[in-house]
């Protein structure tokens, strides 16, 4: 274990599509993300609660882009109308276009992986342009078996 942390790098830019908005996790370094992934969401225009859709992640990436204070965009719902395999994909194109910042998904298969990899190559001009700029980090929550 202590191997293990002893070859971890001592910093991890964490880039953003605007490098102004990037953020670099290091000794002493201090962030902030959103809370991540809301199942319902209150509708602010007609006050009903129901489940996210496509455009509620698109919307809070903008709030999320807006806020000084949130350093990086952890996804915060999820698409709802779309088949739950493919998910990750339009919560993705959706915090894409939408902030300007560093974006956190889970992608819950190695297929959602590949293909949020390739949308964020894309958005920054090839892999090797990725390689130097990560657009976004993959997280998961383990599930005891």
């Amino acid at each position: 274990m202590e191997d293990c942390v002893r070859s971890a790098p001592a910093k991890i830019l964490l880039a953003g599509r605007d490098p102004k908005k990037d953020f670099v996790v290091e000794n002493n370094q201090v962030g902030f993300t959103n809370f991540g992934e809301g199942v319902q969401v209150f509708d602010p225009f007609t006050g009903e609660l129901r489940e996210p859709t496509k455009q509620d992640v698109a919307n809070t990436a903008k709030v999320v882009d807006f806020l000084e204070e949130v350093d990086v965009c952890n996804r915060a719902v999820g698409v709802h109308e779309v088949s739950q395999d493919l998910a990750p994909l339009h919560n993705a194109e959706a915090f894409f276009a939408n902030t300007t910042k560093h974006c956190m998904v889970g992608p819950f298969s190695g297929f959602c992986t590949r293909k949020i990899v390739e949308m964020a190559a894309e958005i920054v001009g090839g892999m090797g342009n990725l390689v130097k700029r990560p657009l976004v980090t993959f997280h998961t929550c383990p599930v005891s078996p």
